[in-house]
């Protein structure tokens, strides 16, 4: 918590970069956060909860279009963070979806690219390299899921509640 603490508290030096958009999806009450990233600066566009995965894409693609963001279509740069648990009516609404329960880049590391992204952010956040909203609910988040170890030794992130 003191890490992500100190990443909004006392933020590094703002490095611009290719903007990029993000949607963390989720339904049956947990939040659905769209979020965009320019380099090391990370901006909480929208959260809500929906419970029906049809009214969850119709709701993030028009938060998408009122914010001038790209749409949801096949030729956007929109990368889904995490459809694992939703119908595949939202996977396929995001061109790039990333399965967190694919093959990790460092097969031999990492359990599963979930577990990678959450490392590679974690090694960010301690080096205080990005950018966050003050924001408790994220600070909630990302200081609330552990990592732990899976049969092979290799680097799992915990489950999500």
């Amino acid at each position: 918590m003191e890490t992500v603490r100190a990443c909004m508290d006392n933020p590094p030096v703002f490095s611009a970069d290719r903007p990029s958009t993000f949607i963390d999806w989720s339904t049956g009450g947990d939040e659905t956060v769209i979020a965009t990233a320019n380099g090391n600066r990370i901006q909480i566009v929208a959260a809500f909860r929906e419970r029906d995965a049809v009214q969850c894409v119709r709701r993030a693609a028009s938060t998408l279009r009122e914010r001038g963001l790209p749409t949801l279509s096949r030729r956007t740069r929109v990368v889904s963070a995490a459809p694992c648990a939703l119908s595949s009516q939202m996977i396929s609404a995001s061109t790039l979806g990333v399965n967190d329960g694919s093959s990790a880049c460092k097969k031999d590391e990492f359990a599963n690219a979930d577990a990678e992204k959450w490392f590679a952010f974690r090694r960010l956040l301690e080096k205080r390299e990005v950018i966050l909203p003050v924001d408790g609910e994220l600070l909630k988040q990302l200081s609330s899921r552990r990592l732990q170890y899976d049969a092979k030794a290799r680097i799992d992130a915990e489950p999500r509640a």
